[in-house]
């Protein structure tokens, strides 16, 4: 029987409770895929869960989370790469000062702190199914708020 490291998606895991919480999986021996906005942050922490945990094939993706085309377009690689996600932790978060609207004519804040959760959450329901029976599905979305 082959064991199979468990996959976990963190999305704003470059810095705060994200990083903490990406860092603590990998040192566990998960698999950890994170979301930056910032690829030389994604970068940087991508190297550190590499220290943590060498032989996983950690990964990260970049876009702005606000922009519910990045938040597709993650989830869909993710899907595609990762038939089996374990964990998802939706931590991406801020709050903007000003009123700012999105390309898809959402308020910043809104977009990021919700709808992009709600969005990631739903193309990635499916990579839970096939490792648990209908209905008992072990896998839960979590959501974190520090600041937001």
């Amino acid at each position: 029987m082959t064991t199979h490291a468990p996959t976990a998606l963190v999305t704003g895991a470059t810095s705060g409770i994200g990083e903490i919480t990406a860092k603590e999986l990998a040192r566990r021996g998960h698999t950890v895929l994170i979301t930056a906005r910032d690829a030389r942050k994604g970068e940087a922490t991508l190297g550190a869960l590499r220290a943590l945990n060498p032989a996983a094939p950690h990964e990260v993706h970049v876009g702005d989370l606000s922009v519910m085309g990045d938040v597709r377009r993650i989830a869909l690689a993710v899907r595609a790469a990762h038939p089996r996600l374990d964990v998802l932790v939706n931590n991406a978060g801020g709050v903007f000062v000003t009123r700012e609207v999105t390309s898809d004519g959402f308020e910043r804040t809104l977009a990021l702190n919700h709808l992009a959760y709600a969005l990631m959450t739903e193309l990635l329901l499916d990579p839970c199914a096939p490792r648990a029976p209908p209905g008992s599905c072990r896998s839960r979305p979590t959501r974190t708020a520090a600041a937001a």
